[in-house]
């Protein structure tokens, strides 16, 4: 028995003979998991994200870049006349020739230096962001199925609605001309689908990172990128004379880019939990 005013404390400290040592076993599939939510410090998780990692090198994105860079590099080896004629898209040449390799190609293609790097600069900046929040099939989903869509939207459009180019002139004032089934070259169209869905994914369909949703930075970068995306092709509109501006190609990608997102989410919304996890 113990009574107050005894000290008890050394006794209770020194004989530890009668306590029970219990041993903790920790399933290798349970270390499996700690280690590997250790290993996910800057990774994303929900919302297709099975592949998604903020630290991931954007190979893709890179991959892209270079295709288009080295195709620039053909069209001034072999004549960019000669490339682009081979290579364009229009209604005459798709549907009239049969030629539907050139709904891919042209998206290879650029007109000049300025038509090049500013498409480089708007596809790096969407490819390495989207590449680093779902998986890298998507993405070149995203990019092909986007940059087929803009192409045949082109085509069919250009031959149904003209080209109204206005240009101005010193002396001579302003003057429009009509054209028809136009030549279309460019990545711009696959590129308006990756900005589109990069703008649906960061505002709607983003999931937490780190344990906190998209940053608001991140969101409202998404938001200043597709004005400066908008600004680009209205400069170019106006200030370009020896090259036009495909809005046509620019809308079906856009539109294209929000479809393939929204197929993406439905395709893993309708998964069952235990794949979602």
């Amino acid at each position: 028995m113990w009574t107050p005013g005894e000290d008890r404390s050394a006794e209770v400290y020194d004989d530890l003979s009668d306590l029970e040592v219990v041993e903790v076993k920790v399933s290798e599939a349970k270390l499996a998991e700690i280690r590997e939510a250790d290993s996910t410090k800057g990774k994303v998780l929900g919302f297709l994200n099975d592949k998604a990692d903020c630290n991931k090198t954007a190979y893709v994105a890179f991959a892209l870049i270079i295709a288009n860079v080295i195709a620039y590099i053909f069209q001034g080896v072999i004549g960019s006349e000669k490339v682009i004629e081979a290579g364009s898209s229009s209604w005459p040449k798709v549907v009239g020739g049969l030629q539907l390799h050139r709904l891919l190609t042209c998206l290879f293609l650029h007109e000049n230096l300025s038509h090049l790097l500013g498409n480089m600069l708007i596809l790096g900046i969407c490819a390495v962001w989207l590449e680093q929040r779902i998986s890298r099939l998507r993405l070149l989903g995203v990019y092909f199925i986007g940059g087929l869509i803009a192409s045949v939207s082109s085509v069919v459009f250009n031959h149904i609605l003209p080209m109204r180019i206005t240009f101005w002139s010193w002396g001579y004032g302003t003057y429009t001309i009509e054209l028809y089934d136009v030549q279309s070259i460019g990545a711009s169209g696959a590129i308006a689908a990756l900005l589109s869905a990069l703008l649906l994914y960061m505002l709607f369909l983003s999931g937490p990172m780190d344990g906190y949703s998209e940053a608001a930075t991140s969101k409202r970068g998404s938001i200043g990128l597709f004005g400066a995306y908008l600004l680009f092709c209205a400069l170019r509109g106006i200030f370009t004379k020896s090259a036009f501006v495909d809005t046509a190609a620019h809308l079906g990608g856009f539109v294209a880019g929000i479809l393939i997102m929204l197929v993406y989410a439905w395709r893993e919304y309708s998964k069952p939990k235990w794949l979602q996890e």
